[in-house]
């Protein structure tokens, strides 16, 4: 689970994978509440959707 904090924190590994509006929707749905969908920038500039522990 990611964490989401205002501190410098080493990269997280991690592979993209090209999705489609219905896959989010369905990722969505399969997260819940617990998680929220944010657009980060990887360390190669490309925009990538990840999801991290909802704000409580």
């Amino acid at each position: 689970m990611l964490i989401p904090t205002p501190d410098e924190a080493p990269p997280v590994p991690g592979r993209l994978y090209p999705l489609t509006p219905a896959d989010l929707t369905a990722a969505d749905a399969y997260e819940g509440e617990a998680y929220r969908r944010v657009r980060v920038t990887t360390e190669a500039g490309a925009e990538a959707w990840v999801y991290v522990a909802a704000e409580e």
